[in-house]
């Protein structure tokens, strides 16, 4: 879907159009709000005290670090290539400094050999200001 055709989106009728099965309900209200809070807050959940993360990575990028939400994943650029398991370690390192916990506490749950991660992070410490805290 384009930028354009995001911000068209008025009601939650044509957003649950593009977006047929939500983890979670939206709240109440109408017009782009909702649309942003709902693809952001689709990319991480709570279970209990860790954090389960769900990634997109692009490896061999020029510089490492977060650009963004990609659908309803949170993209990050590695400088590692995908190969042997290079870019999972380097991954499971920028994990475990963003969130303030040893590499042990970052749990690679989903995707080894792929784009597509999902993490599970025991016990965070701190988080950005775009995750909500538990």
């Amino acid at each position: 879907m384009t930028t354009q055709k995001a911000n068209r989106l008025s009601t939650e009728a044509e957003i649950l159009r593009y977006f047929p099965s939500p983890r979670a309900p939206l709240p109440e209200g109408e017009g782009i709000a909702i649309f942003r809070y709902y693809v952001i807050m689709n990319f991480y959940r709570w279970d209990h005290h860790d954090l389960i993360l769900s990634v997109h990575i692009q490896p061999r990028a020029s510089h490492p670090g977060i650009v963004g939400v990609y659908g309803d994943k949170l993209k990050i650029k590695l400088t590692a290539p995908p190969i042997e398991g290079q870019a999972n370690e380097e991954l499971s390192r920028l994990l475990a400094k963003l969130f303030g916990v040893a590499k042990s506490k970052v749990l690679l749950l989903k995707g080894a050999s792929s784009k597509e991660k999902l993490f599970r992070i025991q016990s965070p410490k701190h988080w950005p200001e775009f995750i909500a805290p538990p």
